[in-house]
């Protein structure tokens, strides 16, 4: 038996089907049994299995069309990377990013005001307890940047860094 049909009634010759899903409806518009084709091989017959079969072709293409294009939509949307910065240490420490890839970099302050600078990346953000700091950027160019609090924020300020890896 195909896959999503079911055979309902025998009537005469006859066998009705029903789909048991959309992929059955894909099937009953495209598959063609051998008992429908005209024994005389007739042009008509095969201009109709023909045209069934471009049908569901066409049907699934426009079923499948919204998948591509939301597909597209999350691909252009930056990636978003959240940061959070405590005496005397980011959390995660470490990110891992791609050459070219949009990144939306949030930074949030756990106790103290906070801030981390990449010089080489030109990202600059500064953010204080409640009020988080965010910056959009996409980096050209593969390296490892070390970023370090810019804000004085007590006597271990100047251990705190954030690494971004840049891959390609």
């Amino acid at each position: 038996m195909t896959p999503g049909i079911r055979r309902l009634v025998r009537v005469g010759r006859v066998e009705v089907q029903k789909a048991n899903s959309l992929f059955g409806v894909f099937v009953l518009i495209i598959h063609t049994p051998n008992r429908d084709r005209d024994k005389s091989g007739g042009q008509r017959q095969r201009v109709l299995n023909a045209a069934r079969r471009i049908l569901g072709l066409a049907m699934l293409a426009v079923a499948l069309l919204p998948l591509l294009t939301t597909r597209s939509q999350a691909a252009t949307s930056p990636r978003r990377i959240e940061v959070t910065a405590m005496r005397f240490a980011f959390a995660p420490a470490e990110i891992t990013i791609k050459t070219g890839e949009s990144v939306d970099l949030v930074l949030t302050s756990a106790d103290v005001p906070h801030g981390v600078r990449f010089r080489e990346l030109n990202v600059d953000l500064n953010a204080a307890k409640g009020k988080p700091a965010e910056v959009k950027f996409t980096p050209e160019k593969t390296g490892t940047f070390v970023g370090h609090c810019s804000v004085f924020c007590g006597s271990g300020h100047g251990k705190m860094a954030l690494t971004i890896h840049v891959v390609g």
